[in-house]
């Protein structure tokens, strides 16, 4: 799948404007929701716990809401006033003001978007039939057509050769996205494959045809087995191709957009104050069937200008004054015109230009009763027919020509509500309508698009795309009216110009015989109904008993604040999908066709779940309305809020909708964490691409070259866990030295600087943590959370299954994680040295130590049985508490933190592996364990320094092992002294014989490593 471009709006709404606006939309209501939520919980806790200070905070509070108020206001006028000034042309505010300018037109992107059938997953040319459709079909001759119809299934478009009488398929033609012999250019025009129909294709004698994709610079030309023959992407084609005298093709194109999503601009015109407008232009162009090639091209603008009607080109709307839609040769001389002549239709001109190529000249301009004109025909003695749209553009008027229509003037009216086909006599100017009665009888439009044409038996075929029908006319009798269903129910085909075909070239095309029937044909049976009718609005209740009324009012606000309650969940998910397709956004690392298939997996996701959240919204309050609605036989029941008693049905109104937000808060489980702090840390922890996104931009911060390895090493302490690393960094921390990762980084970890400028926690009083163990934390605390950069930059390589794999960091990694520790230093540019625990630095310790010589690394063990029993016991403690709540082990695992718990996972390493068969509620499994990590860990060491620590000695003397690692560092560590503690934890159950004999062995070989083991050099 192509490319979905960021800010496309094109036929139906593209992936990037439903992100983006459904983003501005949540991030409004999120904004607004913080905005008053945090003030008013503020007051709220300082009047629970009798803060004397309450009041103060009251107006505070209320102060703060006031001034957003204003500044949301100010900002509202600011920008009407500056997209006013930028409409009217002063643009005072320079480029700001256009910009200005197009903030107003998010309003209306809103409302696309919302709605847009892309949301519920609809393809734009999968639409509504008109309403009360019903089919007919009484045609007793053949009608041949080839036209485009779109494929869902098959993510292709189907150009199909058929009867119209008899709805036989005579071939069929693919048109896949891919994998056609052509790869198709859509990103520079930002135009969606699905919303480019190969249009008006033009049956060659071969069995060929020559179509372009719409609005597309793709022009091609596919034979009769589906091969591309050949493409041209000189130019933008779109809208007709016809035939001339000699067989070559003429057909509509527009210039290259200016770079990807640029305008398509082909012209300029210089005012008289030196002002410079650039416009579309047109161009008509003849192909050479045989090989694509352009013969001849020519401007539609200057056509006119040099033929002295410049005065129709610059009269009016300027982005694209000329909308070339067709372009006809005559195929012999006439009495009104030349063999190779070209008539011309400018639909927003609305006028046809008789051009003479050879000669470059305008023979003559027709105007006259037609409007937004398509479709010419150049019918027989001096006659030519177009299909008049009778479409007014929005462009052409202003809003208050629609909203101040003075209705008791009688103004004369001017209908247009049906569209016509117009013949015009060139002789004499005379002009009449066909079929025209019978048209606007049948409410027979098309805004756009509409096609037409005269059958020998004097029948009119119509195609009419807005209203997704094909209809034959003839003496005031419909005899063909006919939609083409789609797999979706309710849903038909959007006609994408069928072109007639006379059965003689059909013939001569090999196409004699039918091979299948067209599918759903009219849809299913009965399945269209007509609109229903609108109702109406009901009157202000005329008022029950006051005391009654106020009771209602009380018990539907209680409704109302329950349902908003109901509504979190779904609100939390919808922002957490938002977030994800924001990380979706971001991803750079993926091929495009992966991540397109994201999006649109993402989006359909979101859309549901904004569609979801809207319909329980609905409910809601259709729920909180009821009892008024029974009560006083209204629809209108927020008009009780103008009944007697008014005042106190407000009182009743804020009463309902807080007291069942106190009493939830006064029942709800205490837990370290809130829903919302939950949700913040699912999106920013989840959304690996935004923390890269972010990371760059940190890095870009740095002060010396991208990559470069520490001169001064940074220290990790190690082991495995419950070796009693939490209590050495922690001791460590302490130094003025050293710099590091704590609690008060969360979530936003691969950008703490950014997330430091937004979020500055106080350090709050320590408590212990969720292990029982008698530490105590506090935001300021360090933690070993830098495993998430790994994660991220490894995109969970290491992470198989339920093993966590032994692996070699790349170059590139390593460069990475170098400027991760110098981000994290910026906090502290007085502490020069990154500290940091991580238990998992073994699955690419030897890799690390090669790429950073300057590493400094400390690993602690532990004895061999009151380390594996330390470690079951958190199992069974962690099991239990993420059973009870599942968002401790998302937690765990966002950190890579698979040490216990039911996210257990044991490591892999390379070379001589160690099997870990017993289950982990036994003692056994864990020094299976142990003896698997410290194994590995002693073939790792076993040339280099890196210093053993033994618990018991940190135990005994903390200080001596501070001391020790000062020297290892190199460095005054300036620690303040450190009293032993003790660790009274002892195991007295039984082990297996050979697991005990093997695990002190190896536990004897680590005790003289960490006595005999000398400090790692000094780098120079």
């Amino acid at each position: 799948m192509p490319h979905v471009p960021l800010l496309y709006v094109g036929p139906g709404i593209g992936l990037g404007t439903i992100i983006i606006v459904l983003l501005l939309i949540g991030l409004v209501l999120f904004s607004f929701g913080v905005i008053l939520w945090i003030p008013l919980k503020r007051i709220g806790s300082g009047l629970r716990s009798g803060n004397v200070g309450a009041g103060r905070e009251l107006l505070r509070g209320t102060a703060r809401i006031g001034a957003w108020a204003l500044l949301v206001l100010g900002a509202i006028a600011f920008i009407a006033w500056g997209a006013v000034d930028a409409v009217n042309g002063e643009q005072r505010l320079g480029r700001l003001s256009r910009a200005l300018a197009r903030c107003v037109h998010l309003v209306e992107d809103a409302r696309s978007v919302l709605g847009s059938s892309t949301l519920r997953n609809i393809p734009d040319f999968y639409g509504l039939p008109p309403a009360g459709f019903q089919a007919v079909d009484r045609l007793e001759m053949d009608i041949l057509g080839i036209g485009a119809f779109w494929d869902r299934d098959e993510d292709a478009w189907q150009v199909r050769l058929f009867d119209l009488r008899n709805d036989s398929l005579l071939w069929q033609w693919t048109v896949p996205r891919t994998g056609a012999g052509s790869e198709w250019r859509l990103n520079e025009v930002g135009r969606l494959f699905e919303n480019s129909p190969p249009l008006h294709p033009y049956l060659l004698p071969d069995g060929s045809f020559v179509a372009k994709l719409d609005m597309t610079p793709n022009l091609f030309r596919m034979d009769r087995n589906g091969h591309v023959l050949w493409t041209d992407h000189d130019l933008v084609y779109h809208h007709a191709t016809q035939v001339d005298a000699e067989g070559k093709l003429w057909t509509c194109a527009s210039d290259l957009p200016l770079g990807p999503e640029g305008p398509t601009v082909g012209r300029v015109v210089r005012g008289l104050y030196g002002e410079r407008i650039a416009y579309q232009d047109d161009h008509i162009v003849r192909i050479d069937p045989a090989d694509g090639h352009i013969i001849y091209r020519k401007s539609v603008a200057g056509i006119l200008v040099r033929n002295g009607l410049a005065g129709r080109l610059f009269s009016g709307n300027m982005n694209d004054p000329i909308h070339l839609n067709d372009v006809v040769p005559a195929l012999r001389d006439g009495p009104c015109w030349r063999k190779g002549d070209l008539f011309l239709s400018l639909r927003d001109r609305s006028m046809v230009v008789q051009y003479r190529p050879g000669a470059d000249s305008v023979v003559r301009v027709i105007d006259g009763p037609f409007l937004a004109q398509h479709d010419i025909n150049i019918g027989p003695g001096t006659t030519i027919s177009v299909f008049s749209n009778r479409q007014i553009f929005r462009e052409q008027y202003s809003l208050s020509n629609r909203t101040h229509v003075p209705k008791e003037r009688d103004l004369p009216v001017d209908d247009l509500d049906h569209s016509q086909v117009v013949v015009i006599d060139l002789a004499d100017g005379h002009h009449w309508t066909i079929g025209d009665s019978l048209m606007a009888r049948e409410h027979a439009r098309s805004r756009t698009q509409g096609l037409h044409e005269i059958l020998p038996d004097g029948s009119l075929y119509l195609e009419l795309p807005s209203q997704r029908r094909y209809m034959v006319l003839r003496d005031d009798q419909v005899l063909l009216n006919k939609v083409f269903g789609t797999p979706m129910g309710g849903r038909v085909h959007v006609p994408a110009w069928v072109r007639i075909l006379p059965d003689s070239l059909v013939r001569e095309a090999g196409f004699t015989r039918a091979i299948g029937i067209l599918p759903d044909v009219n849809g299913l049976d009965d399945e269209f109904a007509p609109d229903g009718a609108i109702g109406t609005v009901g009157r202000t209740p005329s008022g029950p008993p006051p005391l009654s009324v106020w009771l209602v009012v009380l018990f539907s606000s209680v409704l109302l604040a329950v349902g908003i309650m109901l509504l979190q969940r779904p609100f939390m998910r919808l922002i957490e999908l938002t977030g994800r397709l924001v990380d979706a956004l971001l991803d750079r690392r993926s091929g495009e066709n992966i991540r397109s298939k994201i999006l649109v997996r993402q989006a359909t996701a979101e859309s549901s779940a904004l569609l979801g959240l809207v319909m329980l919204s609905l409910l809601v309050l259709a729920l909180a309305a009821v009892p008024l609605v029974v009560l006083g036989g209204t629809e209108r029941p927020w008009a009780y809020l103008d009944a007697p008693m008014h005042g106190w049905n407000l009182v009743a109104l804020l009463l309902g909708t807080t007291l069942p937000f106190a009493l939830a808060s006064r029942f709800r489980t205490r837990t370290d964490y809130s829903p919302w702090s939950k949700l913040l840390h699912r999106v920013v922890l989840n959304g690996r691409h935004i923390g890269r996104f972010l990371f760059e931009r940190e890095r870009r911060a740095l002060d010396r070259p991208i990559g470069v390895m520490p001169r001064q090493g940074p220290v990790i302490i190690s082991g495995l866990a419950r070796a009693g690393t939490t209590a050495l960094t922690t001791m460590l921390a302490r130094s003025p030295v050293f710099h590091s990762l704590s609690y008060a980084n969360m979530p936003l970890l691969l950008a703490p600087n950014i997330w430091h400028r937004i979020y500055r926690p106080r350090s709050g009083a320590a408590r212990e943590r969720s292990h029982g163990d008698k530490v105590l934390f506090s935001y300021t605390s360090v933690e070993a959370l830098e495993e998430y950069f790994f994660k991220v930059f490894l995109d969970d390589a290491y992470i198989q299954g339920d093993v966590l794999v032994e692996h070699t960091l790349s170059a590139e990694v390593a460069a990475d994680y170098a400027d991760y520790q110098r981000i994290i230093g910026r906090q502290h540019p007085e502490r020069p040295v990154y500290l940091a625990k991580n238990n998992n630095l073994i699955l690419r310790y030897a890799s690390l130590r090669k790429r950073m010589p300057a590493l400094r690394t400390v690993f602690l063990f532990r004895e061999p049985i009151d380390h594996a029993w330390s470690l079951m016991k958190q199992h069974l403690r962690f099991t239990e508490m993420q059973r009870a709540d599942p968002f401790v082990r998302e937690y765990m695992d966002w950190l890579g933190h698979h040490e216990f718990g039911l996210g257990l996972k044991h490591f892999v390493f390379a070379g001589e592996h160690t099997r870990i068969d017993a289950a982990p509620d036994s003692i056994d499994h864990w020094l299976q364990v142990w003896i698997a990590y410290y194994a590995r860990l002693l073939d790792l060491i076993a040339e280099d320094g890196t210093l053993l620590i033994a618990y018991a000695d940190l135990l005994r003397d903390p200080d001596g092992v501070l001391l020790r690692i000062g020297e290892h560092v190199g460095m005054d560590l300036q620690l303040p002294r450190a009293d032993p503690f003790a660790n009274d934890n002892a195991f007295d159950g039984s082990v297996d014989k050979d697991l005990r004999a093997r695990a002190d062995a190896l536990y004897t070989r680590l005790l003289q490593k960490s006595m005999t083991g000398s400090t790692h050099p000094r780098s120079s």
